[in-house]
């Protein structure tokens, strides 16, 4: 039974029928188009193939133990390696929201998820940069011979910004006389095509101050983008975009972040993801005690709890500081 948009979904469609309702009719209406896309890939990928033609009536808590648990024992039908727990927790995540959407509308009673085993999180250990790091990043970037390449992890590095709010600048959005610059949107990857969107949450729209050397950085970079637009005349893709490629349009997230990881490899520091460089901004300003309202507000996040949760590491150490301070205060001169 091929299921069309004009009729009812009831309990007797299959999953995939109920997945291509609910990224046709409801995802668009609550979800962003990149998150959109990659979670109908990974239900595509890793879960119609094995269950996408069951009804949903015969969908059980005991077939999705199963599908998750060949996941992760024989990996993706298509794919045929080992998927990450944190892979498969999005993927349960994904499904989950399907099904959560089919018993709010009446077309199930119960979301067979909510009941089915829980993935174990593998641990992993975070990578962070300490400032020992962060003076040798900014060190490397200035002996890289894509010299915008080395302009934009320090900018990232200054600034914390998210991989796609920097590519996403517009000059538009720099004040010089200010020295600050203002988040508007980001840029995603959704198949082949660059999309602009809003930035990822009401609070990731903000202000951020930009120090010295980022407004030499930007000054550089407006040099150089003259220089590729001049070079590439009528090939040139005009964007106002602040990073590019060698023709204009926008610099690519990937080729950013793969520079970055290469530039770190070669350095001894394999495993660190372009995302670090917001990281270690903010455990500069953390260990420099800037207030964790600040911080938050800084980086965009939604609430200061995020920021806390997030880096609790470094809280702890502050926490600890406190109480050599009282002992200091207090008790070094009795």
């Amino acid at each position: 039974m091929r299921f069309k948009l004009t009729e009812d979904i009831t309990a007797e469609n299959t999953l995939s029928e109920l997945v291509r309702w609910y990224y046709t009719v409801v995802a668009p209406q609550t979800l962003k188009e990149h998150t959109i896309y990659n979670n109908r890939n990974l239900l595509q990928i890793y879960v119609l193939p094995y269950i996408g033609e069951m009804r949903l009536c015969d969908i059980s808590v005991i077939r999705l133990d199963n599908l998750f648990a060949a996941l992760i024992t024989e990996g993706a039908l298509t794919k045929g390696r080992r998927l990450s727990s944190a892979t498969i927790r999005q993927i349960r995540m994904a499904l989950s929201a399907v099904f959560t959407t089919a018993v709010r509308k009446g077309i199930l009673i119960k979301n067979p998820v909510t009941d089915a085993t829980k993935i174990r999180m593998e641990p992993k250990e975070r990578l962070f940069l300490d400032l020992d790091n962060c003076r040798q990043v900014i060190r490397m970037c200035d002996r890289l011979s894509n010299e915008q390449v080395g302009r934009a992890i320090k900018l990232l590095l200054f600034t914390g910004l998210r991989r796609g709010e920097l590519i996403g600048l517009y000059w538009d959005d720099i004040d010089f006389d200010k020295a600050e610059l203002t988040v508007r949107r980001t840029l995603y990857r959704i198949g082949k095509e660059n999309v602009l969107d809003s930035p990822k949450t009401p609070s990731s729209h903000r202000v951020v101050p930009l120090n010295s050397m980022s407004l030499l950085i930007l000054k550089e970079q407006k040099q150089e983008v003259e220089q590729l637009r001049k070079a590439a005349g009528r090939d040139w893709i005009a964007t106002r975009s602040v990073f590019t490629g060698r023709k204009g349009g926008f610099m690519s997230g990937d080729y950013l972040n793969n520079c970055f990881r290469e530039m770190m490899k070669s350095a001894g520091m394999p495993g660190l993801h372009i995302h670090d460089l917001r990281h270690a901004n903010a455990s500069i300003l953390i260990n420099e005690g800037v207030p964790m309202k600040i911080v938050s507000e800084h980086l965009g996040h939604t609430s200061s709890k995020v920021t806390e949760d997030f880096y609790t590491h470094l809280f702890a150490g502050s926490r600890r500081i406190t109480a050599s301070v009282i002992d200091e205060a207090l008790l070094a001169h009795r």
